[in-house]
């Protein structure tokens, strides 16, 4: 009846700028349809308007998808020094993972980003 369920996984990342792979472990313990979007939690150094990103997803039945995505950044207001703030990024619309059980994500961004203290994704269900 319109309630969405919300799981969010979240990886942190080197302050400094992140250039490493971030992995992400999903359970998926259910086949519905769902929405899948990158969640940022960045500080006052981040002013990326886009971020490029090699995506590798490894399934349950250790299949392999990998991608390069360029996803771009919404506008975000001026950040206090010492403040942080979630930015999300839509990503996959009518995602149905196929199996249950445990899904890995890979984030590798292709060039360092400054200003990112965490990277995750959002995996949202309508229930």
């Amino acid at each position: 009846c319109g309630v969405k369920s919300n799981t969010v996984i979240m990886s942190d990342v080197d302050l400094r700028g992140w250039q490493k792979t971030a992995t992400i472990t999903y359970d998926n313990t259910s086949l519905d349809e769902r929405q899948m979007s990158v969640m940022l939690h960045v500080n006052s150094k981040f002013d990326a308007e886009c971020i490029n990103l090699e995506v590798k997803m490894l399934t349950p039945d250790s299949l392999c998808y990998e991608e390069q995505v360029k996803l771009t950044c919404p506008a975000t207001k001026k950040i206090p020094t010492a403040g942080s703030i979630d930015i999300e990024i839509p990503y996959r619309y009518g995602v149905r993972l196929r199996k249950k059980g445990l899904y890995t994500f890979e984030l590798t961004p292709t060039q360092s980003v400054a200003g990112i203290e965490g990277i995750g994704i959002n995996f949202q269900s309508d229930n």
